[in-house]
C-alpha cells in the first residue's frame, strides 16, 4: 500500500471514529445534564412538600413558582405543579383573610374606674358630602359609665337625623331598618344606630355591610363596610350574647 493510500485511510478511519463518539456522547451529555438539573431542584421540592404539609400555603406557592420558573421541564416542577390550583386558591384566600382583620382597629383604653374598648372599621367607599367626599367609620364602643354605643361618625357635613330616624342596614343583601339618632352635639358629626348591639350581632359571620346615612341638605348616601376580618372576641361577651 502506497504512503498516499495508508494516509487517505487513516483520515477516514479517524472520521468514522469522530463520529462514532459524537453519536455516543450527545446522549450520555444529555442524561447527565438531566440529572443535574433534578438535583438542583430536588432542595426546592423539599421545601414545597414540608410548606404543603404545614399548611403554609403562602410559601408552598413561592416554592412552586420557583420550580416553575428556574427548574422548568423537571419532576420536581411536575410535582409541584399537580398541586398548584389549590395552592394559589388558598394562598389567594389567606391573604384576603388577613387584609381584612387588619381594617378592624381596636382599642382598650382606662376609663374612670374601668376600661373603654371599641372596635372600629372605615368604609371602603366614601360618600359625597357638602360639596366634598367623606369615609364613614363605624364604631362599636363599650364605656364604663355610657355603656354599649353602636355609632358612624363623618369627617364633615352633617346627618339629618336630630329628631330620630329609620337606617336601612343591609347585610350580605338582607336589609332591615334600625333606629338612628343624631346626637345634639358639635363634638362629632354622628349617629347612634340602635338598639346598641343589633347591628354587632347582625354582621358576625358575614362579609358585607351596607348603611344607608340621612345626610343634611342632600339625598341618601349608602357607605360599605368590609366586615369579614371581625374579631367578635375583641369586645365583652354580653355584645354577642343573645
Amino acid at each position: 500500500m502506497t504512503l498516499r493510500r495508508r494516509q487517505s485511510s487513516l483520515v477516514a478511519a479517524l472520521a468514522l471514529a469522530l463520529t462514532a463518539c459524537g453519536q455516543g456522547g450527545a446522549p450520555a451529555n444529555a442524561q447527565a445534564d438531566a440529572m443535574q438539573r433534578e438535583q438542583d431542584a430536588a432542595p426546592v421540592l423539599v421545601e414545597f412538600d414540608s410548606a404543603y404539609a404545614a399548611g403554609d400555603w403562602a410559601r408552598a406557592r413561592l416554592k412552586a413558582d420557583e420550580l416553575h420558573q428556574e427548574h422548568a421541564g423537571t419532576k420536581a416542577e411536575a410535582q409541584a405543579m399537580v398541586h398548584y390550583d389549590e395552592i394559589k386558591s388558598k394562598s389567594d384566600a389567606r391573604r384576603d383573610d388577613e387584609r381584612l382583620r387588619s381594617l378592624w382597629d381596636y382599642q382598650t383604653n382606662p376609663e374612670g374606674r374601668g376600661q373603654q374598648i371599641s372596635a372600629a372599621l372605615i368604609s371602603k367607599n366614601e360618600i359625597t358630602i357638602d360639596g366634598g367626599v367623606s369615609h364613614v367609620q363605624l364604631i362599636f364602643r363599650d364605656h364604663p359609665e355610657w355603656k354599649r354605643i353602636t355609632y358612624v361618625v363623618l369627617s364633615h357635613g352633617d346627618i339629618d337625623c336630630y329628631k330620630g330616624c329609620k337606617v336601612k342596614v343591609t347585610v350580605d343583601g338582607a336589609t332591615k331598618m334600625l333606629d338612628g339618632l343624631r346626637p345634639d352635639t358639635k363634638e362629632a358629626i354622628s349617629m347612634f344606630i340602635n338598639p346598641d348591639r343589633a347591628l354587632w350581632r347582625a354582621i358576625q359571620h358575614h362579609k358585607v355591610l351596607a348603611i344607608e346615612i340621612p345626610v343634611k341638605g342632600g339625598p341618601k348616601q349608602t357607605a360599605e363596610f368590609e366586615v369579614g376580618g371581625l374579631d367578635a372576641g375583641r369586645m365583652p361577651k354580653a355584645w354577642s350574647a343573645p
